[in-house]
């Protein structure tokens, strides 16, 4: 999209994902293999809109809200087969969000024994040809809450030197750096 007032939540960009009329979905999608492994905490957030201009719409005689915007955080196994399909954790954006309105959205997910990658999906999900409308995603995010912390790498090079000192207070944490 363009990235006029209404369609970013922040920057000047956003996903825009429209026209499915299958459970397929439109939209876009992306693989996560580093630092991937069981059982670690995965957070996907972001923030997706129902505009005024293209509303999601349900004409199709389904029931349910369709169609709906959707953010999919799924684990894959070594055969790139769904590592859990019941782990596989979704967050809505429903036809039913007031217009123009930035909802946002989370799910959470731990990653089920043999997984080795995630993929993370934003799409726009309708089923029939009288199910239409657009659904915007921006700000996408997801952070792994098991990841390890890295501290000083470079810990065996230092050696004597000029001393540094300030003032502290009690449970605060300081990280010096230089460059």
């Amino acid at each position: 999209d363009t990235g006029s007032a209404n369609t970013a939540h922040s920057g000047a960009w956003s996903l825009k994902c429209f026209g499915s009329t299958t459970w397929d979905g439109e939209g876009a999608y992306q693989v996560i293999s580093n630092g991937v492994s069981a059982n670690q905490q995965w957070v996907l957030s972001g923030y997706g809109m129902n505009p005024s201009s293209d509303p999601l719409t349900n004409e199709a005689p389904l029931g349910g809200t369709q169609p709906f915007g959707d953010l999919i955080l799924e684990f894959f196994n070594s055969t790139n087969s769904n590592a859990n399909a019941t782990l596989s954790t979704e967050v809505h954006v429903p036809a039913t969000t007031p217009y123009d309105t930035w909802l946002s959205i989370s799910t959470t997910g731990t990653a089920p024994a043999g997984t080795i990658l995630i993929k993370v999906y934003a799409m726009e999900l309708g089923f029939g040809a009288a199910s239409v409308g657009s659904v915007f995603f921006d700000d996408i995010n997801l952070v792994n809450l098991n990841a390890p912390i890295i501290t000083n790498l470079y810990h065996e090079t230092i050696i004597g030197g000029n001393q540094i000192c300030w003032f502290t207070s009690t449970n605060a944490n300081y990280q010096p750096q230089s460059s």
